[in-house]
């Protein structure tokens, strides 16, 4: 009913449409007709559960994580072979000491990020290093928006050859600037680097 009088009310306004003293013009050639078509073909019907509903690209390799939770306990975290994880809320969210946190997970990964990135780095630039160490931490606090991370510091020491202490400060600035996690997070992200030549 709504349909048809928006319909009504177009057709009475427009010129063009108004069926009022409308007459169909002459047809001079017949109309062959229409080539028959192909009935449509029904698309397949999704695999039950897990079926992904965005395509990943075809033009990166995508990255997958799987999580499953049995309805009580922690929640298995899986990645291909990769040993499995078991997470949870913090203790401090009524969760366990002994999971991993989102937080421990995220921090994780931005320190991981960091490393692998500088390794790559360095290994292009030559540079030797003797031991690499990296600890992070960040404060979470609560605002107008809620709870958010307004502090994440990377603290890292390296040992290198003499003579290459600036090379490698130089070196993990750049693995900073490059690190896809880091720049994926919304809270700037401090480096505090210590580096020693043994």
């Amino acid at each position: 009913m709504i349909v048809t009088g928006w319909l009504s009310r177009i057709v009475s306004d427009v010129p063009e449409l108004n069926t009022a003293g409308f007459r169909p013009p002459a047809i001079t050639a017949p109309v062959p007709p229409a080539a028959p078509t192909a009935p449509p073909i029904a698309a397949p019907l999704p695999p039950p559960m897990m079926a992904p509903r965005i395509a990943p690209p075809t033009v990166a390799a995508p990255t997958f994580v799987a999580l499953s939770w049995p309805g009580e306990g922690g929640v298995e975290i899986t990645a291909g072979p990769r040993p499995k994880l078991i997470g949870g809320a913090p203790a401090e969210f009524d969760g366990r000491a002994d999971w991993w946190s989102p937080e421990h997970l995220l921090l994780s990964s931005l320190s991981l990020c960091l490393t692998t990135t500088f390794q790559a780095i360095a290994a292009r630039s030559r540079v030797a290093v003797r031991h690499y160490q990296c600890r992070a931490w960040a404060l979470l606090d609560k605002t107008a928006a809620g709870l958010v991370f307004t502090e994440i510091v990377l603290e890292v020491g390296v040992e290198v050859d003499p003579g290459q202490a600036e090379r490698v400060r130089e070196l993990l600035q750049k693995a900073k600037t490059h690190c896809i996690v880091s720049n994926a997070l919304k809270p700037e992200v401090r480096l505090a680097v210590e580096v020693r030549e043994v």
